[in-house]
């Protein structure tokens, strides 16, 4: 049985539409709302991988704020502030991650000292009542409470975004949420040791 010429047409021309709907219809990770919009996590990535001692520096070599990771999930922060005068260590505390959507995840840091800014922020453990800007799903984080939260990102040949940093240990950084969309970006990087 063959079909009429015209009904073929219609058929096809009907199925290319729908076609062309459905895949238009789709959309990637990237633009589905609250999806990640980083890098996702390094091939073959274990939390272990977090382990050592994480450093950044605000303000040209002003401020330290330096991060140790150990195995048993315990971390310590060690924050200086060279202008102020202000240091802060913390005690071994908790940390934990959390698996994001498609490939993202956020490490949590119970009691650790938001000291983007060296107000009031710096000055209690944890993020407070305070709204944060999290960059990898375009939303806002509110009320952190005691925990501090870094986004993980990186992948295979990840490269970081400051050209003075020539290689990123691992593949990945540490962000933090930002306290404003418009806020520069500040991140940890993984402090290599000669053997």
């Amino acid at each position: 049985m063959r079909l009429n010429p015209a009904v073929y047409e219609s058929i096809l021309a009907a199925a290319l539409v729908l076609g062309l709907l459905t895949g238009c219809a789709s959309s990637t990770p990237e633009e589905e709302p609250g999806g990640w919009k980083c890098e996702p996590l390094p091939i073959g990535f274990d939390e272990l991988d977090l382990v050592g001692t994480w450093r950044s520096v605000y303000y040209p070599r002003l401020v330290t704020d330096t991060l140790i990771l150990r195995e048993d999930g315990t971390y310590r922060q060690i924050y200086e502030n060279n202008s102020t005068g202000r240091h802060i260590e913390t005690p071994w505390n908790r940390w934990y991650v959390e698996y994001g959507p498609n490939g993202g995840a956020y490490l949590h840091l119970v009691g650790m000292h938001y000291c983007l800014s060296t107000g009031e922020r710096c000055a209690h453990p944890g993020g407070g009542d305070w709204p944060y800007y999290d960059r990898c799903q375009t939303r806002l984080v509110s009320n952190m409470g005691w925990e501090v939260i870094l986004i993980i990102e990186g992948s295979e040949g990840f490269r970081s975004p400051d050209p003075r940093i020539e290689s990123v240990p691992r593949g990945f950084l540490l962000w933090h949420l930002r306290s404003n969309p418009e806020a520069p970006d500040d991140f940890f990087i993984l402090e290599e040791h000669e053997e």
